[in-house]
């Protein structure tokens, strides 16, 4: 589950900036990353008032059933 994910930083609420599905080569597993920032603006980690361009962001990657 990524809600309820907070900075490892400010202890903020984090939000998604992008989605995409993923799977390794030879595999048939497949996995959804999650772009999430933090939202912060007063967090050294703090996304930036456009979360598309996010420098700073974590990846939660999550395999799919």
């Amino acid at each position: 589950r990524w809600w309820g994910v907070k900075c490892d930083t400010c202890g903020g609420k984090m939000m998604i900036a992008g989605s995409r599905f993923v799977s390794e080569e030879g595999s048939t597993d497949v996995f959804q990353e999650l772009k999430l920032v933090c939202i912060n603006p007063k967090c050294p980690n703090y996304a930036g008032s456009d979360l598309n361009r996010a420098e700073k962001y974590e990846t939660l990657r999550r395999k799919v059933n």
